[in-house]
């Protein structure tokens, strides 16, 4: 039986580190596995990574995925098969990847380090759709913005000025979503989040939350 909420530390994450690539594991991932780091539903794997200039990682898939990229500062390359694209701060690339694929993510920079959000969900059904790249605007504060939506996942994220009230409702149909902070602090159902903390919620349709730091950001990925 699934907990209705846990907390996932950003103290408490798994690490894997080379010299030039550190990702941090809020599930199993790797040679990362603990009994409590379970995956949350569809939501297999996320990872909060950085890869130092000019450097490459590989990913071979397990399963069918939809796999969301999400820089944070700078941008990456990205190439699954035929070609590679770009997606940089301000953009998510989805890419259906299939079992057997191998995902290869670069930082194009000669100098700095790029520091980025990889998403692992599983797909009920295979989809072919090539990748797509979305650009978001977070102008406007104070509200979510739509990253994404299909019939197998939502996900959204935010800016927020300090010490606003807001409360998230999930789609039609969805009880569960996690909760990540990029920058600042939020309170959710009255449980304290810090930068990189995350939350899993099952078997809710609503959520009150607090931003505690002015321009703090948060994603929520329904699952």
């Amino acid at each position: 039986m699934e907990l209705e909420a846990m907390i996932y530390l950003a103290e408490k994450r798994g690490c894997t580190q080379t010299q030039v690539h550190r990702s941090f594991h809020s599930f199993n991932f790797g040679t990362y596995q603990l009994a409590h780091r379970e995956p949350f539903g569809a939501l297999r794997v996320f990872n909060d990574e950085a890869l130092m200039p000019g450097a490459s990682i590989t990913y071979s898939l397990t399963d069918d995925y939809l796999l969301l990229l999400l820089p944070i500062a700078g941008g990456i390359n990205f190439e699954m098969g035929a070609g590679h694209q770009f997606v940089e701060a301000g953009e998510t690339a989805w890419i259906n990847g299939r079992r057997g694929s191998v995902l290869t993510i670069t930082n194009p920079y000669e100098t700095g380090s790029v520091d980025f959000i990889c998403a692992w969900i599983t797909l009920p059904e295979w989809n072919d759709q090539p990748p797509v790249t979305l650009p978001f605007d977070l102008t406007t504060i104070n509200t979510l913005h739509t990253l994404f939506a299909s019939p197998q996942i939502k996900a959204h994220i935010g800016k927020f000025s300090g010490r606003t009230d807001h409360t998230f409702k999930t789609s039609e149909g969805s009880t569960r979503f996690f909760t990540f902070v990029l920058e600042g602090a939020f309170e959710f159902k009255e449980r304290l989040l810090l930068q990189r903390d995350g939350l899993a919620l099952n078997a809710v349709t609503e959520a009150d939350f607090e931003s505690l730091s002015d321009g703090a950001i948060v994603l929520i990925l329904e699952v």
